[in-house]
């Protein structure tokens, strides 16, 4: 790139970077959720950079870089609910994950972890409790930051954790075809295999769930080739999850085939056709419950 044209384009991403601050600072004032707004704003401005700008690694680890430092790891609601009442348990369950763990607008008690519990009680003798850990836009790294935290702590009977889409999703493909994701592969890997090693040291029985697909539609004009690309790029880290959880006795839900052949599958999103509905709230503690039925419950074996 001639010195001309790259003091343009640094000029330019400077120019993107004050705008995205601002911007922020703006969201700050006006709204309590303000980190989701302004990470979509800085995703907007980056996808709406000319191509060659665009294009340039640099600029997408900045964009990443910013977007990371807006998440928050503040414990969810219903974990800080829980930790409130100090209420005694017989067999306690955290759920750890994103927003297909954390349920995003739906009713709570249709988020998978609550009718987990409701599918739990009959099953168990004393108090059942299955504790919503989820968290909106969370990533892997993020989950793994909280787990001595929002997990451990609580000395659970069963840990279930679920991570994939923010980890995994194409944000940008580069003109060789190369995506640009929130978490490298390796450290999404690494992640993961940190939870489970900390969890299996802990004795803590755990199951991880292998999330969904994205619908092809959410692509807009990339539909041509970015849902294939996706599908590899998730079909990846699976394959290492899985041999991760092998390696450390971790029980897989095997989700993600489950709703990828599930008939009407549309049915089961929401209209962003990124994040379950009720009804896909609805299959996840069926396919969960049915696991833990045939390898957890307690008095008949670990599942180990």
């Amino acid at each position: 790139m001639p010195r001309r044209l790259r003091r343009l384009a640094i000029a330019a991403l400077i120019t993107v970077l004050v705008i995205a601050a601002l911007a922020t600072a703006l969201l700050a004032a006006v709204s309590f959720r303000f980190p989701q707004a302004a990470g979509m704003v800085t995703l907007g401005l980056f996808q709406g950079l000319p191509e060659g700008l665009r294009d340039w690694p640099p600029t997408w680890k900045l964009a990443r870089g910013w977007m990371s430092m807006l998440r928050r790891d503040d414990p969810p609601p219903d974990l800080r609910s829980f930790q409130a009442r100090g209420a005694r348990v017989d067999y306690l369950v955290v759920a750890l994950g994103d927003s297909t763990t954390a349920g995003v607008m739906i009713p709570p008690d249709t988020a998978w972890p609550h009718l987990f519990e409701q599918a739990l009680r009959p099953r168990i003798e004393g108090e059942v409790r299955v504790v919503n850990a989820g968290n909106p836009g969370e990533i892997a790294p993020d989950g793994r930051r909280r787990l001595a935290r929002d997990v451990l702590s609580l000395k659970p009977q069963l840990v279930i954790i679920g991570y994939l889409i923010n980890d995994g999703r194409i944000f940008h493909v580069d003109a060789q075809n190369r995506p640009r994701v929130m978490v490298d592969e390796a450290d999404f890997l690494a992640a993961l295999t940190e939870m489970f090693a900390a969890l299996q040291e802990a004795d803590v029985p755990t199951m991880v769930f292998t999330c969904h697909p994205i619908h092809a539609g959410i692509f807009g004009f990339h539909a041509k080739i970015w849902p294939e690309l996706q599908a590899e790029e998730f079909a990846r880290r699976l394959d290492g999850l899985r041999r991760a959880a092998e390696r450390f006795g971790v029980v897989v839900v095997d989700t993600y085939p489950a709703v990828a052949a599930y008939p009407h599958g549309a049915t089961l999103y929401l209209a962003d056709g990124m994040h379950m509905g009720v009804a896909g709230h609805r299959l996840m503690s069926e396919l969960i419950y049915a696991k833990w039925n045939e390898t957890i419950r307690p008095g008949e074996g670990l599942g180990r």
